[in-house]
Formats: structure tokens, sequence, C-alpha cells
């Protein structure tokens, strides 16, 4: 009778642990699902964000044909009653073609004055749009390392032309410059996303983390359960340039993926993973004693995903 009844105990005991452990797995699941949502809406508002501007650029080359094709009809017409003009001065011995050409030849001022009101708008509108094209380029090109000119590279031989040129191709350059910016914005992007960040860490980024020896090993999450790693004795530190800013420490969750099979880029010697939660925090006696750093000081934890873009 006793052997049953701690038998029953122990059974008793096993299913409230697992009890416990499902809880515990369903609690991981729901954030897990929160931070993918999250991260979903962060894309959806980065996609909008691009298409906007995308929309921008083709209203202004929209505007742009208008102007252009308002032009080209004024010396059209100029040309054509230039012609017109001509012929009637050849037959300048019949006198009564001298009143009709007189008319023509103001009708050709009034040509001529509108043209010139014509060009004048359409300069400025030229200005307008080069303005808004430059001011396009300069923030895509802040957003830009100063390393990629192959990328950035531009014929800016358009702004502030020279008197007397052309402004029709001045025009056509400036169409093909604006028909370029939605494949800039993406190729941009796709390359930031690929950069390791070295100051600011934002969501989104790559950072990169190297072990540093830690005093209090008690405090360090366990290894993880699966991969037959060992346990880690040590924190990751984020690689970072400025040295009088917060340290970036990998957060404990990610930290548990170090050493784990199949797993890319989560080794001991380094971690590189993309960033999905950042979070602050003011260093109490635990995570003082753990990441060796004084009481009251600021540090953050992040949380980041593995990654495979060189595969």
């Amino acid at each position: 009778g006793s052997s049953r009844g701690h038998a029953a105990e122990a059974a008793e005991a096993a299913e409230a642990a697992a009890r416990k452990a499902a809880a515990e797995l369903q609690a991981k699941l729901a954030a897990s699902e929160a931070e993918s949502a999250r991260l979903r809406a962060t894309l959806e508002a980065q996609a909008a964000e691009a298409d906007a501007q995308r929309a921008a650029a083709a209203t202004m080359r929209e505007e742009l044909a208008q102007t252009t094709d308002g032009f080209k009809r004024a010396m059209a017409e100029v040309v054509a009653l230039t012609s017109e003009i001509t012929q009637l001065r050849q037959e300048q011995d019949d006198r009564s073609l001298v009143s009709h050409l007189e008319a023509h030849t103001r009708h050709e001022e009034e040509i001529q004055r509108e043209l010139q009101r014509l060009g004048h708008a359409h300069e400025q509108e030229l200005r307008r749009l080069e303005e808004a094209y430059s001011h396009v380029h300069s923030a895509l090109t802040q957003q830009s390392a100063a390393s990629e000119p192959d990328l950035l590279a531009t014929d800016d031989a358009f702004f502030g032309a020279a008197a007397g040129e052309d402004p029709i191709p001045r025009a056509t350059r400036l169409s093909q410059r604006l028909a370029e910016l939605p494949s800039l914005f993406d190729s941009l992007k796709a390359r930031e996303c690929r950069k390791i960040a070295l100051q600011g860490f934002a969501l989104g980024e790559l950072a990169l983390f190297f072990p540093v020896p830690s005093k209090n090993n008690g405090s360090l999450p366990p290894p993880p359960s699966s991969g037959g790693a060992a346990a880690i004795h040590q924190n990751y530190l984020a690689f970072n340039v400025l040295p009088k800013q917060p340290r970036f420490y990998i957060a404990d969750e990610s930290m548990a993926l170090i050493g784990r099979k199949g797993v890319r880029h989560f080794n001991r010697k380094y971690v590189l993973g993309m960033i999905i939660e950042k979070t602050l925090h003011k260093a109490d006696a635990a995570s003082a004693s753990r990441y060796d750093i004084p009481i009251g000081t600021s540090f953050y934890t992040l949380l980041v995903n593995e990654v495979d873009y060189w595969s």
C-alpha cells in the first residue's frame, strides 16, 4: 500500500510539472505571435511609405510631361506661323497682302510673347521639379553609406543649366531621373537590410555580438536543451563604435540559441542576427553583477533572429 501511495504521488507531481511546462510553452507561443504581428505591421508601414514615394514620383513625371507637351505645341505653332509669314513676304509686290502681312506680324509678336511666358513658366516648373528630385535624391543618399558611389552616382549637369540651353532635353533627363527613383529606393532598402549596424541598433538592422567574460556565471541563462551544447559562461556584447553610449547585450532568449544545431551564425565565437526587439534597462544588483557594470547604469538587451542572406 505504501508503494502504491508513493507511485500515485509521483504521478501527480509529474502531471503537475507537465501542465506547468505546457502553460509556459503556450505563453511563449503567444508572445512570439504578438511579436510577429508587430513586425508585420512595421513592414506594412515601410511598404506604405515606399508606395507613397513611388506615387509622388509618378505625379511629378505626369506634371512634367504635361508641361513639356504644351511647350512643344507652342513651338510647333511658331514654326508654322513663321513659314506662313515667309511665304507672304515673298509676295510683297501685291499691296493687298501688306495689311494681311502686318496682321500676321502682330500675331507673331503675340505668339512670341506667349512663347516667352510659356518658356518662363516651363523653366520655373523644371526648376521646381529639379529641386524636388534633388530633395528626394539627397534624402535617399543620406540613408546610404558613403561607400556605395556606384548606386548613387548621378550626373547633375542639368541643375543650374547654362542660359540658352534647350529646356526639352533637360526635361527629358529629369523625367529619366524621376523614373529611376523607385528602383533606387528599392536597391537602397535591399542593401541597408544586409548591413551590420555599428551604432544605434534599430529594429530590422543586423547586429554582431562578441563574447565577453562574466564574473558571475550563476546569473547567466541555462544552455539550450537540445544540440548537446555546454553551459555558456560569458555574456555577448554588440560591437558598437560609440564608446560613451549604453551597452547593447544579446537577450537571454536569443542567447539560448547559441550552439544549437541548425541555427546559422549563433556560435560561441560570435553571433550575427536581425534585431526584432530592443529593451532599455537600469542595472539592479543582479544585472550589475552579471554584466560587471555599476548599479543604475543604463543598458539595452537586443532580441535577434537568425539571418540567412548569403546561403
